[in-house]
């Protein structure tokens, strides 16, 4: 069953940077492996970085989802523009 989870970043956010995330999931390690912008290939963790490695992601889980969600979906994501 695919469960919803948040994913945000630990302490302050920066200008371009991703704030966090609403994604669809089965497990935790599937959810903190997402990039909010659907682009894993945007995990560079080079300066300047728009998100956080995976193991510093906080993930919460806040629902479960329906049988309509057949893949990983990012539902919502927040970005604080510069």
């Amino acid at each position: 069953m695919k469960k919803l989870w948040l994913l945000s970043q630990p302490g302050d956010v920066a200008y371009e940077e991703y704030i966090g995330a609403v994604v669809c999931a089965e497990t935790e390690e599937e959810a903190r492996n997402i990039h909010p912008s659907g682009d894993n290939s945007e995990f560079t963790y080079k300066e300047p970085r728009s998100w956080v490695n995976p193991e510093e992601v906080i993930v919460e889980l806040i629902g479960t989802a329906d049988d309509s969600f057949e893949e990983i979906t990012i539902i919502l994501n927040s970005y604080r523009a510069g």
